[in-house]
């Protein structure tokens, strides 16, 4: 693990519960660039992984589960620290206990020893994967008996600057090794085979002008042992001229083809790669500088160009020349593009890209939700929860960030050209533009050929925010077939006047798979509302909206259990198919009576419509209606009681639920107050949730600004 990025509800992404569903705001590129000089393919990087965690309730049955966990650490002194970490979930068939002990021996922040050991009993839930967006999953189970199984992992940095004034030099290394079906979040191996890797790395000095880069990296496992080498040696040639030399050799064995079904990571054999790099920038490089594509002053720009070359390969290897051009431009102050292209034996491959900065080796940020509903989901730069963090640059591959949350309601290689742009025009727009096109290689999935685009446009002024984006991707892989995709997001916010504020919101997704239509997978979802609030009486606050959902997932994302048959050569699906259609209108309003008594209402109407199949068969009728009344007494300062008498009525079904709801809530401060109740009623108050499982305590956080 390089390098995590939090992101925040509302501002990064939206999730419909009730779906299962992600929508992101921008879409995840797969690879993030590497430090090698050697390209490994047509754009090389390290692999991105969108992880998601969570709990369900699987369709009517009913579970009874409990997981615990616990976190400890101490700094002894400025130089030693303990921590120990357990876990422990219990359920049928995925009972497990996890548990660890790591320490931390260090001289200074750069110089340090770390080790770690841990000890998992039981399978646990195991993981999904998938290439696609999320139309089909590969499961990854650990492949034991529930047995017991230890993972170890020693890894440390030494900082010549901590020893010597004025060096530049950092060593790393690292050893890990992990038992047959160790089983952990993000430490499941393939098969859950035994797997032993280490590894150093090493940036050294030679003079004023001259460094060297030294890899080295070895992994052994049943599936594939590899090993690999680089080195690498650049000089200051002139003022604004620098010039790079690198080797990259690399050795991997027979792959076993029923745990790896990518073509590309299957491949056995040595390759050794060269490659030339000549930078030039337009200002002047100091004498320690790195080779960048980052300018430092506003319209300084930078160009460089490279030729690579595979010296020697065996066995089932393919070749690896290409020859590049790239450079920078810093536009503004704030603003910086660069851009690569190139081309070679692995396909025409590229980049386009942007960074935002505050100054040239740090930047910050902070972001806060408090609405429910968010009409500004897709502009860059609105808020959802409470998060601070600051990001600071040691040097041109080093980043080191803080980052703090408030929450208030080995991997695999992949060959692939990414583009990206995000450029802030104007105070009122923003616009962004994201390409993608290249093979991911994925051990479980096999190859997949993507091409993928993405544009975005936003506009805020006073009273209006607007904001839309389309993505499209065509995705060819060897196991799953080809598919077509179409995303776009569309959110709009106005304030009408003082007192109406306007909004909507409409998300459409359509995928169409060469397997046929029951591999498909449809989604519209379209939100209209508005809001009242007067300004001379503030007594009243009254919301009306309508929603309109339409889903049609495809079988991966109903069942990934299933996963993928080898047999016939698709994914399977023991799920019953289905298609929905919903439509909501709901009206709540509170009206203050006076300073210690507040009355409100809601209604809501739900009508929809379900198929019991997906591709054929006649819609019939699923209606419901709910009807609250809401009644909240201040009866001391700071403290208030809180009564809602709820009705539900299921009307095809005949089924009519009601019943109270009960709280007490205390102002905590003045735009914070905080409540704990009981729900006497085994529903919720969304229409689109009737699961019948909300009878019980709740604990609410209430937040006005």
């Amino acid at each position: 693990m390089l390098q995590r990025t939090l992101l925040v509800p509302g501002s990064d992404y939206d999730l419909s519960y009730l779906q299962g569903r992600i929508l992101l705001r921008e879409p995840l590129s797969s690879v993030a660039d590497g430090s090698g000089l050697v390209q490994t393919g047509s754009l090389s990087g390290n692999p991105v992984y969108l992880v998601a965690n969570y709990e369900f309730v699987p369709g009517i049955t009913a579970i009874d589960q409990l997981a615990t966990g616990a976190r400890g650490e101490h700094w002894f002194n400025d130089h030693f620290r303990l921590g120990a970490t357990s876990y422990h979930q219990a359920g049928d068939g995925t009972d497990q206990s996890l548990g660890g002990l790591d320490a931390t021996l260090r001289y200074k922040p750069g110089t340090f020893l770390r080790a770690e050991s841990a000890r998992s009993k039981g399978d646990g839930l195991g993981s999904y994967s998938s290439i696609d967006g999320g139309f089909g999953f590969q499961p990854q189970a650990p492949g034991s008996d529930g047995g017991i199984a230890w993972a170890q992992r020693i890894d440390g940095a030494l900082s010549l600057a901590d020893f010597i004034e004025n060096s530049r030099g950092q060593i790393n290394a690292y050893w890990q090794n992990r038992d047959a079906g160790f089983s952990a979040p993000g430490q499941i191996t393939l098969g859950g085979e035994a797997t032993r890797q280490a590894g150093a790395r090493a940036e050294i000095p030679l003079g004023q002008s001259t460094d060297v880069s030294l890899k080295v990296d070895r992994r052994d496992a049943p599936s594939q042992d590899t090993r690999v080498g680089e080195a690498s040696v650049r000089q200051r040639l002139a003022t604004h001229w620098t010039g790079s030399l690198g080797v990259r050799s690399e050795n991997r064995g027979i792959a076993d083809t029923t745990l790896i079904r990518s073509d590309i990571l299957a491949e056995n054999g040595t390759r050794t790669d060269a490659v030339a790099r000549l930078d030039y920038a337009s200002e002047a490089l100091d004498a320690h500088a790195v080779p960048t594509s980052k300018p430092a002053s506003v319209n300084a720009w930078n160009g460089y160009g490279f030729v690579q070359q595979t010296l020697v390969r065996t066995g089932t290897r393919s070749d690896n020349d290409r020859v590049g051009l790239g450079g920078g431009w810093q536009a503004t102050d704030r603003v910086h593009l660069d851009a690569e292209v190139s081309d070679g034996d692995g396909g025409t491959g590229g980049k386009l890209g942007t960074d935002y900065r505050i100054n040239d080796r740090s930047n910050a940020y902070a972001q806060y939700l408090m609405e429910t509903e968010r009409p500004d989901l897709a502009y860059r730069g609105r808020f959802g929860t409470l998060l601070g963090g600051v990001r600071s640059k040691l040097n041109d591959r080093v980043s080191v960030y803080q980052e703090s949350r408030q929450t208030t309601g080995s991997g695999q290689d992949s060959l692939v050209n990414a583009f990206g742009i995000d450029l802030a025009a104007s105070d009122r727009w923003t616009t962004g533009l994201k390409l993608e096109q290249g093979t991911v290689s994925d051990p479980l999935s096999g190859d997949m050929r993507r091409q993928a685009a993405g544009v975005s446009l936003a506009y805020k002024d006073d009273f209006t925010k607007w904001a839309s984006s389309l993505e499209y991707r065509y995705e060819d892989g060897n196991l799953s077939g080809r598919r077509t995709s179409w995303l776009t997001r569309n959110t709009l916010g106005n304030q009408l006047s003082p007192a109406w504020r306007l909004l909507g919101k409409l998300d459409m997704a359509r995928s169409s798979s060469s397997q046929g239509v029951f591999f498909d997978g449809d989604y519209t979802e379209g939100v209209l509302g508005a809001a009242y609030r007067p300004v001379d009486n503030d007594r009243w606050n009254t919301l009306v909206k309508y929603t309109y959902m339409y889903d049609l997932p495809s079988p991966g994302q109903l069942s990934p259990s299933s996963g993928y048959d080898q047999g016939s050569g698709l994914y399977a699906s023991t799920v019953a198919d289905y298609s929905q259609k919903s439509q909501v209108f709901s009206i709540d309003t509170i009206w203050d009576v006076n300073p210690w008594l507040s009355l409100g209402a809601k209604y809501g109407y739900r009508w929809g419509s379900l198929k019991p199949t997906r591709t054929a068969g006649d819609w019939f009728d699923s209606t419901a209606d709910l009807m609250v009344l809401r009644g909240e007494w201040h009866f001391v300062r700071k403290w208030s009681g809180l009564v809602e008498v709820r009705r539900l009525h299921a009307r095809e079904a005949g089924d009519t639920k009601k019943g109270i709801l009960v709280g007490v809530y205390r102002q905590l401060a003045r735009h914070v107050k905080l409540g704990v109740g009981y729900n006497f009623t085994d529903f919720s108050d969304s229409l689109t949730d009737l699961s019948y499982d909300h009878r019980g305590v709740f604990v609410n956080v209430l937040s006005t600004f």
